[in-house]
């Protein structure tokens, strides 16, 4: 019986060891479960990264001016009405804000003279006063700064016969603008070239930056007044206004023109 006893002693004092050398030892330390399985499956957070951008447009501040907008006709809110579908103010705001997009999509900041059927000089202090639509374009691009602005218009004749492209600038820093934009125009369009020039309209010739006035086409010519009205027609203008900017910034960089990686079409 003694000896039993001692036995059994030993057996409990044994078991009792490997107990707790078990408890004790580090063994497999792998984490439960729910963890592996959230560990194998959650990848390395990363910084958040935007679009790529355009190395001649990203940072950039890019003033669009669509000309004309609102209801009243006395003040030429209209602009050219033409003998097509759509007047002057609705073609050019369309184009402007595709350009807009285009431009966005590649990085710089757009500041929009007007983004609606709406006289720019609405509450403002030009409401009231003559040519307070121009005063206030002015205003609004001169408040923004900027490296550029493009303003965006149809044009006019009392020749049906009339038609083709035209850019305007005043100051010398804007010449290379208006030629590149002409050029991109005249290019997509396939439209008659009228030529750059020199003319002290006030939107291009007040404002501190190179500045640049782009007649697309002739709304009183019939078939370019029906071009201009599709849709098509008017990406296709915002995208060779977008090429002829890079163009030129890439030339006044001295910068190695490279293709640009977004378009609408």
């Amino acid at each position: 019986m003694q000896t039993y006893r001692l036995y059994s002693g030993w057996v409990t004092t044994l078991a009792l060891l490997l107990i707790a050398w078990l408890v004790s030892s580090p063994g497999d330390t792998a984490p439960p479960a729910r963890e592996r399985t959230r560990a194998s499956t959650e990848a390395p957070a990363e910084e958040a990264s935007g679009p790529p951008g355009d190395v001649l447009l990203a940072g950039r501040i890019v003033i669009l001016d669509p000309g004309h907008g609102g209801t009243d006709k006395s003040l030429g809110d209209f602009g050219t009405e033409g003998v097509g579908p759509a007047p002057e103010k609705e073609i050019v705001l369309d184009v402007a804000r595709h350009l807009a997009n285009l431009l966005r999509d590649a990085g710089a900041e757009v500041v929009m003279t007007r983004d609606d059927d709406v006289n720019p000089a609405q509450g403002t202090p030009y409401e009231a006063v003559p040519h307070g639509q121009l005063l206030a374009r002015v205003a609004k691009a001169r408040e923004a700064g900027g490296d550029v602005l493009i303003s965006i218009h149809g044009d006019a004749s009392a020749d049906p016969a009339v038609h083709g492209t035209t850019t305007y600038y005043y100051h010398e820093r804007s010449k290379d603008l208006a030629r590149h934009l002409q050029t991109a125009v005249v290019q997509a369009r396939g439209s008659r070239d009228l030529g750059v020039r020199r003319k002290g309209f006030m939107v291009v010739r007040d404002v501190p930056v190179p500045a640049a006035l782009v007649e697309i086409g002739f709304l009183t010519n019939p078939d370019e007044a029906r071009q201009l009205a599709e849709p098509g027609e008017r990406r296709l203008i915002a995208q060779a206004l977008f090429e002829g900017l890079r163009t030129y910034l890439g030339e006044k960089d001295g910068a190695e023109e490279e293709p640009s990686w977004t378009s609408e079409r």
